[in-house]
């Protein structure tokens, strides 16, 4: 990030602190914060200790502002939220046509962890699945394992504006207590699904795994989506812009497993959320949020996480389909940072 853009945002973060729409994310965080359904994974064992009152919210414009209430400053691991990202750099090395043969997009019905296939051609449901994402991280290209980590960990930091890097403990645990992963590879090589490069494969996909990320981090993953595939504050692409339709449709429709379609449904907002504990929202041409709070419901998803954003939908209109003025009400709250007007 070069110094204007290093000025520019210190500017939007002065100015988010007085800003009204930051006063309604610190309501909200507060609302929310007394939540203690769900609980703390133990999956892998060796994920990184965090208190289960750990909650922050991050939000970033499209004009670059950024607004943070809460524990923002807690790392934690991508787990399954990377696997959309990974499908946006197959897209970009392969095309949508190819890529659609190895993986299909429909929505699963089942729960995360059971294996679920096409019907006709007998592919993996689709990305955000296990099974779909180990197929689509045995596309990605390069000459060895680590050439191969390299390319999506650099397209992993255009959309957060910073370099990031695996944790190799929690890498460890989860490699250990990784059988049935290990599993899935063997059945889908058996299948004809992935190519003789297994072990490699399956490194590969445990380490993007365990890239380690903060709110802040997703919030940019998602304000970047929203953006067209352009960071808002490096102003960098981190995905052809005709590829972030992709992306975006599959959040909608298979960001939360089984529960997609009445979230679709109920909320209409890109929501992907993970037993990381990070939850990440897209809300197109306006804002990207990003969550963390570790109690994670059964389903496999952050609880505050995903309550955040059904308030946010309900709240000011923003669900896909919304045929009113969807939006406005947010994009007023947004750009009024008059520090007297109380929300």
């Amino acid at each position: 990030m070069n110094q204007a853009n290093e000025l520019e945002s210190l500017a939007s973060s002065i100015q988010g602190i007085t800003s009204p729409f930051r006063s309604y994310l610190s309501d909200i965080h507060e609302k929310f914060q007394p939540v203690e359904e769900g609980k703390i994974t133990n999956y892998p064992p060796e994920l990184i200790p965090i208190e289960s009152d750990s909650f922050g919210i991050n939000a970033i414009t499209m004009q670059g502002e950024e607004f943070e209430v809460g524990d923002t400053n807690q790392f934690f691991t991508l787990q399954n939220l990377v696997n959309l990202l990974v499908y946006g750099v197959a897209l970009e090395d392969y095309g949508r046509e190819y890529v659609t043969k190895r993986v299909s997009v429909e929505p699963s019905h089942k729960n995360l962890y059971q294996l679920e296939l096409t019907t006709d051609t007998r592919l993996p449901k689709n990305p955000l699945s296990p099974a779909g994402a180990i197929t689509v991280v045995d596309l990605i290209k390069g000459d060895s394992l680590p050439e191969r980590l390299q390319r999506v960990l650099d397209k992993l930091s255009r959309y957060t504006g910073r370099s990031l890097e695996v944790d190799t403990s929690v890498l460890q645990a989860q490699k250990a207590a990784g059988n049935y992963e290990r599993g899935l590879g063997f059945w889908l090589r058996q299948c004809g699904v992935l190519s003789d490069q297994l072990q490699d494969t399956l490194k590969l996909y445990f380490d993007l795994q365990a890239v380690l990320v903060s709110s802040n981090d997703v919030a940019m993953i998602a304000a970047t989506l929203a953006n067209g595939g352009i960071n808002p504050i490096t102003e960098q692409a981190a995905i052809e812009k005709a590829y972030v339709q992709d992306l975006l449709s599959l959040m909608l429709n298979c960001g939360l497993g089984n529960d997609s379609q009445q979230w679709f449904y109920q909320v209409g907002i890109p929501t992907q959320s993970s037993i990381g504990g990070g939850t990440f929202l897209v809300i197109p041409n306006q804002l990207g949020v990003g969550i963390f709070s570790p109690l994670i419901s059964e389903a496999g998803y952050s609880v505050r996480g995903l309550k955040v954003a059904q308030q946010l939908s309900q709240e000011f209109g923003l669900h896909i389909f919304n045929a009113g003025d969807s939006g406005s009400k947010l994009q007023s709250l947004i750009e009024n940072h008059s520090s007297d007007e109380d929300w």
